[in-house]
């Protein structure tokens, strides 16, 4: 799934720098959608948070190193 390949394939935005975005919208890090309520109500739907964790667990592997209430300890 993070293959070159499969991300320049997907005709939606990618994880990958060199992978343009889609056509006439800005890359993510361009655009203006970073919305604290909408962050708020999707982290807040459990059960969609949960279903989307698992997908990544499952793709990526369990995340790995200090968590973020553990910095510098």
């Amino acid at each position: 799934m993070l293959s070159y390949e499969h991300q320049n394939s997907t005709a939606s935005w990618s994880v990958l720098e060199d992978v343009a975005a889609p056509a006439g919208d800005p890359g993510l890090i361009d655009g203006a959608s970073t919305k604290s309520v909408d962050f708020e109500r999707f982290v807040g739907n459990c059960t969609r948070f949960e279903g989307l964790e698992s997908l990544l667990e499952d793709k990526l592997g369990t995340a790995q190193g200090l968590g973020p209430l553990t910095d510098n300890q």
